[in-house]
């Protein structure tokens, strides 16, 4: 009767735990997917404030044209791409949801390439998150022939033979 009793309360303590167990992986799950959607928000902030940039560049360009323009808008304009070029906290911010969306991947991009730059490991989580060499481009304000020769260096770098695609190595990461 003991031992009946024992076994009991031994199946009823793995029935709780593994209940505890399923509903932490399930609040583990709901995390990973709010992170991945505050990812996916940072990466559409980047390739909105690229463009932005982009269509000012374009107007300083026929302001320029036109002093008398050039004259009356020139502060202004200064004072609203100062405000929009936090370049630096925009890249910090999506730097920290990528690192705990793909389990630190910076760190592991650095234990297989020992010399990668921190703009090389930028563009290695663009490329993971699957962006276009064109949207790589918009966000880091460079032509995409840019891109191309960046992704070609990185490639190098991290010692992948010509055949082999260096977003699916990134992917496996």
């Amino acid at each position: 009767m003991i031992s009946g009793l024992l076994y009991f309360g031994f199946t009823q303590r793995i029935k709780r735990n593994k209940v505890e167990r399923e509903k932490q992986e399930a609040i583990y799950r709901q995390e990973i997917e709010y992170k991945k959607k505050e990812l996916t928000s940072q990466t559409l902030h980047l390739v909105k404030k690229s463009t932005f940039i982009q269509e000012l560049k374009v107007y300083l360009e026929k302001i320029k044209r036109s002093p008398d323009l050039f004259k009356v808008e020139f502060g202004r304009l200064v004072l609203l791409l100062e405000r929009q070029s936090a370049e630096d906290q925009d890249w910090e911010v999506f730097k920290s949801y990528f690192s705990e969306v793909h389990n630190n991947f910076d760190d592991k991009l650095r234990s297989i390439a020992k010399d990668i730059t921190d703009k090389e490991i930028r563009l290695a989580s663009f490329l993971r998150m699957k962006l276009t060499t064109k949207e790589i481009a918009s966000i880091l304000n460079v032509l995409p022939d840019s891109v191309l020769k960046s992704k070609y260096r990185l490639k190098k770098k991290l010692s992948l033979e010509k055949e082999q695609d260096l977003t699916g190595f990134l992917n496996t990461i």
